[in-house]
């Protein structure tokens, strides 16, 4: 038999279409990333979006969905302006007022309520300032500090909590700037939130469990002002705090099996949970994160491996993520680049990431389509599947690449 004509059940091209019928709308010569995004659809479930987010992910997504959609700004206004209540993002408020000031059917924040925010702000930061630095100037000298601080360390490390507490003022240090953090961030002054912190961080790495939320909240932060490149260094700082902090528990765990009965101090059941879940949290976290990373670096395959790994039982991220961003960013990236193999191995056979792309079940749908070489079937999918893509925050300007790569894939 000539070899031409053995058909390889591993082939990267479409059976039933000629290339030719690939309409225009995926036929991307050079993607522009600043390229104006538009979409319109038929019906939003706002509702849905809301229950997935906290209060500051919910409003930027929806500013992005305000942006880009042409014809339901109306109702996404609507919800900007509920979903805002008691917040005090006065950017924000900015932002929206500036974006809509053509619109004539959205209504923009009143002049009341952005005074009621800056006032909040104002309120929350300056009671912040003056906790912390009723702090660090407590009026110890630093040489008496710095050993309260490593005799705190010891304690803590050994899980004797209540001696720590008796030598708390770095704890005491690290929780006014976690307020500070905090009422900077929902003032929207990302960038002097992320400035606390980088100076700051370096000075808690003795204790993994008190950096991993702060390393988790410099990233999101830095997410929130999208500048990636230092979402890399923390995201790098964190993987190696997570590694320290299981090491520890590791090292702790074996100590305590060995003297079990005779410990003074033993271990608590509940910190020992706590901590385990902290990490793991944590590693499902920073594998998102580092995912949307490589996606803005349009590394897709990178991205993919990133998010068919992230462990579903775990994953809670809602001040960044809904489970449904890592089902479209995983099969999206996966589809434009595994090949089918691995479509099946890792994404179709992959019990857990299956779980990410069963509450929309045209994911499974599609892949299944393109290992099996149904292009209607994969254009029909792709078409209807565009709009929630392009509404999405993240993964909205890499829409036309990707559907490229898909392209390229297939033929």
């Amino acid at each position: 038999m000539d070899p031409e004509m053995v058909v390889d059940p591993d082939d990267d091209r479409m059976e039933d279409a000629n290339p030719d019928d690939f309409p225009n709308v995926f036929s991307f010569a050079n993607p522009d990333d600043s390229a104006t995004i538009s979409v319109s659809v038929p019906y939003l479930d706002l509702a849905k979006l809301e229950g997935e987010f906290n209060t500051p992910a919910l409003l930027y997504r929806l500013l992005h969905m305000l942006e880009v959609c042409t014809n339901q700004k109306p109702e996404i206004s609507k919800k900007i302006l509920q979903a805002f209540r008691n917040s005090y993002d006065v950017e924000f408020i900015r932002k929206y007022n500036s974006l809509i000031s053509n619109e004539i059917d959205c209504s923009p924040f009143s002049n009341s309520v952005l005074t009621t925010a800056e006032n909040s702000s104002a309120t929350s930061i300056d009671a912040a300032q003056a906790e912390l630095k009723r702090w660090q100037d407590s009026g110890v000298k630093e040489s008496i500090r710095t050993a309260m601080v490593q005799l705190f360390d010891a304690y803590f490390s050994s899980g004797r909590f209540s001696d720590a507490t008796k030598f708390g003022v770095k704890e005491s240090i690290r929780t006014a700037m976690v307020q500070l953090f905090d009422a900077y961030f929902s003032s929207g002054r990302f960038s002097d939130a992320t400035k606390l912190y980088s100076k700051s961080i370096r000075d808690f790495s003795s204790s993994p469990r008190s950096v991993i939320p702060m390393l988790l909240d410099q990233i999101k932060g830095l997410m929130f002002m999208r500048d990636f490149s230092r979402v890399e260094i923390f995201l790098a700082q964190t993987e190696r705090a997570i590694a320290d902090c299981q090491q520890r528990e590791s090292i702790a765990n074996m100590e305590m099996n060995r003297s079990q009965s005779s410990s003074m101090y033993p271990r608590d059941d509940k910190l020992q949970k706590a901590t385990m879940l902290l990490s793991q949290s944590a590693t499902a976290k920073v594998a998102a994160v580092y995912g949307v990373v490589r996606m803005h670096l349009k590394q897709y395959k990178q991205a993919a491996e990133k998010f068919v790994q992230i462990d579903h039982e775990i994953f809670d991220y809602p001040e960044l993520f809904a489970t449904i961003d890592i089902a479209y960013y995983g099969c999206f990236c996966a589809l434009a680049t595994f090949d089918r193999q691995q479509l099946l191995d890792k994404v179709l056979n992959n019990g857990n990431f299956r779980k990410f792309m069963e509450p929309e079940g045209k994911l499974v749908d599609l892949i299944q389509a393109f290992r099996n070489n149904s292009f209607v079937t994969v254009f029909e999918l792709l078409e209807q599947l565009r709009p929630s893509l392009l509404l999405n925050l993240y993964i909205s300007k890499h829409v036309d690449n990707i559907y490229q790569l898909i392209r390229r894939r297939a033929f």
